[in-house]
C-alpha cells in the first residue's frame, strides 16, 4: 500500500445507458409533480379570476352621470328620450342578420383584443369602461332585472331614483346588467352557437345578493317587464335563492300609483302568465319554459310564486313609506 492508506471507497458503478440512477429518477418524478401542481394551481387561479370577472359590474355613478354624455357625443341627435336599449343594440353591434356591419367607437370597445380569443377583437362594454374609468368597474353588488325594450334615459332616471331612495351611494353601487357585462361580440354573433343564458343569468342572480326589478308599469297586461321571459325567470330564481334580497324600482308615476292602491287591486293587476311571455329567440323561450313551466300545473305554480314575490315587495314598500311618514309627520305620500 506504500503507506498511503486505503482512501475513500470508490463510487458505485453507474447504471448502463448513462442513466442517473435513483437520484435522477426521483428528480424526474419531482419535476413531473411540480409541473402537475403548477397546472392545477393555474387552473384554480384562472377559474377564480373568471368568476370574479364574470361578476364585474358598472357603477351607477358612471351610468347616470357619464354614460348619457358619452352616448350624446357618439350619436348626436339620434339619442333622444325615445331611444331604447334595442336601438343601442343596433348602434353598437349592428342589426340581426348583419351583425357588426356597423358599430360605434365607444371607448374603443370593438378594437380591444378579446382576452379569451387572441385572434378576435371586441370586448364587453364593461371591460372597455373599466380601461378608461377604473374606479367605476368593480365586483357587482346589485343585479338589475330589466328589459332591453326600455327607453335608456327613462331607465337611468329610475335607477338613480332607486339608489337615492334606498340610500345606496352611486359610487359604491355596481350593477350587473347583461347589456354591459356580457361580451355581445360573443353573444350576438349570427354564426356562433347560442350562449347558455340560463346558466349565466341564473348564476349571476345567485352570486349577487341584491336584485332590483326595474318595472315600467305594475299593470301586467301593459308591462314590458311582465311580457319578458327573462325577467320572470330572474324573479323566479331570486325567490328560490337563500339570502337574496329582492326589491322594486318603479318608473316615473308608477310608485305614486302603487302607494295609492290597495293590495287587493294590486293583486288583480299583477297577473303573471309565464306561458304567454316570450324571449328574443325561440330557443331561449323553449329552454326557460322547459325549466319553470314544463306543464300547466307547474306553470300555474310559477305564476303564483312570481306574483307573491311582487306583492310581498310592494307590501314592504308600503310599510317602509308609512314608517317614514310617521317619523317625519303628516305629509302626502
Amino acid at each position: 500500500g506504500g503507506g498511503r492508506g486505503r482512501g475513500p471507497p470508490p463510487p458505485p458503478p453507474r447504471p448502463p445507458g448513462g442513466g442517473g440512477g435513483d437520484d435522477t429518477g426521483r428528480h424526474r418524478e419531482d419535476s413531473k409533480l411540480a409541473v402537475f401542481l403548477s397546472v392545477v394551481l393555474l387552473t384554480i387561479l384562472f377559474g377564480l379570476a373568471g368568476a370574479i370577472l364574470v361578476c364585474t359590474g358598472i357603477s351607477v355613478h358612471f351610468l347616470c352621470s357619464l354614460f348619457e354624455d358619452l352616448l350624446t357625443d357618439e350619436l348626436g341627435d339620434r339619442f333622444t328620450e325615445d331611444t331604447t336599449f334595442r336601438d343601442l343594440e343596433v348602434e353598437f353591434w349592428g342589426p340581426r342578420g348583419s351583425r357588426f356591419s356597423k358599430r360605434l367607437n365607444f371607448l374603443n370597445y370593438a378594437d380591444i383584443e378579446n382576452p379569451r380569443c387572441s385572434d378576435q377583437h371586441g370586448v364587453s362594454l364593461c371591460t372597455a369602461i373599466g380601461r378608461s374609468y377604473k374606479a367605476d368597474v368593480k365586483r357587482a353588488n346589485l343585479f338589475v332585472s330589466w328589459t332591453w325594450s326600455y327607453e335608456v334615459k327613462k331607465f337611468l332616471r329610475t335607477l338613480k331614483e332607486y339608489c337615492e331612495s334606498n340610500a345606496l351611494p352611486q359610487t359604491d353601487t355596481f350593477v350587473w346588467m347583461c347589456f354591459f357585462c356580457n361580451n355581445q361580440f360573443e353573444w350576438l354573433r349570427d354564426d356562433a352557437p347560442a350562449q347558455d343564458g340560463l346558466k349565466t343569468f341564473g348564476k349571476m342572480v345567485k352570486r349577487i345578493p341584491r336584485v332590483v326589478c326595474v318595472v315600467d308599469t305594475i299593470e301586467a297586461r301593459d308591462a314590458k317587464y311582465f311580457k319578458s321571459l327573462w325577467t320572470l325567470f330572474e324573479v323566479y330564481t331570486a325567490s328560490r335563492t337563500k339570502g337574496t334580497k329582492l326589491s322594486l324600482a318603479l318608473m316615473s308615476g308608477e310608485k305614486e300609483k302603487v302607494m295609492n292602491s290597495s293590495l287587493t287591486s294590486l293583486a288583480a293587476s299583477i297577473k303573471v302568465d309565464v306561458m304567454a311571455a316570450n324571449a328574443s329567440h325561440s330557443r331561449e323561450a323553449r329552454m326557460i319554459k322547459a325549466l319553470v313551466a314544463p306543464d300547466d300545473a307547474t306553470a300555474k305554480g310559477t305564476n303564483e310564486v312570481i306574483q307573491d314575490c311582487f306583492l310581498k315587495v310592494i307590501q314592504d314598500m308600503m310599510r317602509e313609506s308609512l314608517g317614514k311618514g310617521l317619523e317625519s309627520g303628516p305629509q302626502n305620500v
